[in-house]
């Protein structure tokens, strides 16, 4: 099998309990898909049972967290095949279905980034699978529930994500992507000063900035249980509301970010 048909697949692990066991192994049946875990540090018994399969799993194991973002770039740095997929350890895709996102992706040279359909463990869609970039009309809809209203356009689309061939989007959503490894490479991987949240949409926009496109797959499905890892939901506001901050910094003019700045210190 030729490099170039190989996965890399990447999944960052921080106190995931069983989901990792269960994402690694719903990844199995498949000799072309190579799965490193990095670990940040973890402190439960995520890694008891996984440890064992060390002959078909690369590990990278870290002293401390050092951020998703930074994670996923040693992750990403340890393989060498074409296709990269980040691959969160709550969330949950057959082989089968992987390798069908890597031809998907493959079709469409105009695309760097492909996402599928994201489902929650009720089978029903998950908000965040197609979204649009942050704005700071968009983000005052999002936090002010205006979304909700059928005439507003917010964040998430909030129709069924549903279609016959692929689609284009601004957004997917990052539990489950695949992306090019040249482009990956060529806008520096993930942002690392992103400790988590924020960090994909950033990618997001830095591939379309280079005049990529980024592609929606309705036909291939993930399950993503979220919030199981092990984190304070303190640190998780606080985090969420540094990754906003720095995404309007870097992407939107310096008014929106002064507003935002301003809005993330009331809360």
């Amino acid at each position: 099998m030729k490099l170039s048909q190989c996965i890399d697949v990447v999944i960052v692990n921080y106190n995931s309990g069983q989901a990792l066991q269960t994402c690694i192994d719903s990844l199995k049946g498949s000799d072309v898909i190579n799965i490193t875990v990095v670990d940040n540090n973890s402190t439960d018994d995520s890694l008891t049972a996984v440890l064992d399969q060390s002959d078909d799993i690369e590990w990278i194991k870290n002293d401390s967290n050092v951020g998703f973002a930074t994670a996923c770039n040693q992750g990403a740095e340890h393989g060498k095949a074409d296709q990269i997929a980040f691959i969160n350890p709550d969330c949950f895709i057959a082989a089968n279905q992987l390798l069908q996102l890597a031809q998907d992706l493959n079709a469409y040279p105009q695309a760097s980034l492909i996402g599928c359909r994201v489902l929650n463990q009720d089978h029903t869609l998950q908000a965040a699978t197609r979204r649009r970039l942050p704005t700071l009309w968009r983000v005052f809809t999002h936090v002010s529930r205006l979304s909700v209203l059928p005439f507003i356009k917010g964040i998430n689309i909030k129709d069924e994500g549903l279609f016959d061939q692929v689609v284009e989007v601004e957004a997917v959503n990052g539990a489950c992507l695949m992306v090019n490894r040249t482009d990956f490479a060529s806008v520096g991987g993930y942002d690392e000063l992103y400790p988590l949240h924020f960090e994909d949409l950033d990618l997001f926009t830095r591939l379309l900035k280079t005049g990529k496109k980024l592609i929606y797959q309705a036909n291939i499905e993930a399950k993503h249980i979220q919030g199981n890892a092990e984190q304070s939901s303190r640190q998780i506001k606080q985090w969420k509301k540094q990754g906003l901050q720095r995404y309007f910094q870097k992407h939107r003019p310096s008014w929106e970010a002064k507003i935002i700045t301003w809005m993330t210190h009331l809360k």
